[in-house]
């Protein structure tokens, strides 16, 4: 079983000893030792990838989509499903869009599509880039009302806490994204605003609230 093992993970260019236990490893090797199982088996013709990369790291996918080029060399047929369509034009041959929970829209070969033409036929509509809205807009500024006002937030949770204070700012009708590397302590910030567990009595937090 070792040497099998072994084997499967080398075909991945995987460096992991196959006798490490696998559930003390990070999610990122988990679904490396997904596909080195199914690949260990006989006569595979066809590999079924769903969402493979959603909770991976940009560096963990680049290798991820690099192990899926190598296993299509050899023969196995990948069906990559993703909505990250980078990810679909680095790596498809044929491009396949559905829409709708199902209704197809068009399948053919990657070089007759772009980015943009993907997701247009994803959505059923044109897509205007934030540039060319704010342009028809005639540069109309954003709200300047602040809803929420937050300075030098610290959380302490047991067995968490965030250090060094967060300071941030949110105007009514702004989406504001958060993003940062697995286990950079940002759902314990955001638990910490929604939830309301304990915060560190130098932080300040403002809010407004609409009926």
């Amino acid at each position: 079983m070792a040497v099998d093992t072994r084997v499967a993970l080398d075909r991945l260019g995987m460096t992991l000893d196959e006798w490490v236990p696998v559930s003390g490893l990070p999610v990122g090797h988990l679904q490396f030792v997904e596909i080195a199982r199914e690949i260990d088996k006989e006569n595979l013709q066809l590999l079924v990838l769903d969402e493979p990369t959603a909770v991976l790291t940009e560096a963990e996918a680049e290798q991820f989509l690099q192990v899926v080029q190598r296993l299509t060399k050899e023969g196995i047929s990948i069906l990559f499903i993703t909505h990250r369509l980078d990810e679909v034009m680095a790596v498809a041959d044929t491009i396949t869009i559905l829409k709708d929970g199902g209704e197809l829209v068009k399948s053919a070969p990657k070089g007759e599509f772009t980015v943009a033409q993907i997701a247009e036929l994803m959505v059923g509509r044109k897509i205007e880039s934030i540039a060319n809205v704010a342009a028809s807009q005639g540069g109309q500024e954003k709200s300047k009302e602040k809803v929420l006002e937050i300075r030098n937030l610290s959380v302490r949770m047991p067995g968490e806490q965030l250090r060094g204070g967060v300071d941030l700012d949110i105007y009514n009708g702004e989406i504001f994204g958060i993003g940062d590397w697995q286990g950079m302590a940002r759902l314990l910030w955001l638990t910490a605003l929604w939830v309301f567990i304990p915060v560190r009595a130098r932080s300040n937090i403002k809010m407004r609230f609409y009926p």
